[in-house]
């Protein structure tokens, strides 16, 4: 399930300048996995997995926030536009949630961790357009 949501402002006097904060939320099942076979991989000193049960493993519940807030500066006589965003990915993340990836066997503990994806991530984004439609919203 993917939720997404957005609102532009118009500013600045002549209205052409824009303020925008959108919203984003993600809520899947987690990946399917084949387990680890932890004796065998004791035994060897590196992973083995279970190929008999190939991705009969399903990891826990994906769960992710994201928020983006940025302003657009249009500039009619030079036909330039100038963005500035701030996407804040992963907000869920900053409150104690942690997507697990998939197991791995660790050979220096001789143990199975569970592997996280990307966690809090904030991205400052500037971008300059050339010949630009004054009075279009930004995309």
């Amino acid at each position: 399930m993917n939720f997404l949501a957005g609102k532009s402002f118009k500013i600045g006097p002549k209205r052409n300048n824009f303020f925008t904060i959108d919203a984003n939320f993600i809520y899947t099942t987690g990946p399917s996995f084949t387990p680890i076979d932890l004796q065998e991989s004791i035994r060897i000193g590196f992973e083995a997995r279970q190929w008999d049960l190939a991705y009969t493993g399903l990891g826990g519940d994906y769960l992710r926030a994201d928020l983006r807030i940025g302003a657009q500066f249009n500039n009619a006589k030079r036909n330039i536009s100038h963005r500035i965003f701030l996407d804040i990915i992963n907000v869920t993340n900053l409150f104690g949630r942690v997507n697990k990836l998939q197991p791995l066997y660790n050979s220096a503990t001789q143990t199975v961790e569970e592997a996280d994806q990307l966690g809090f991530f904030p991205d400052l984004t500037y971008r300059m357009t050339f010949g630009f439609k004054p009075n279009k919203q930004p995309r």
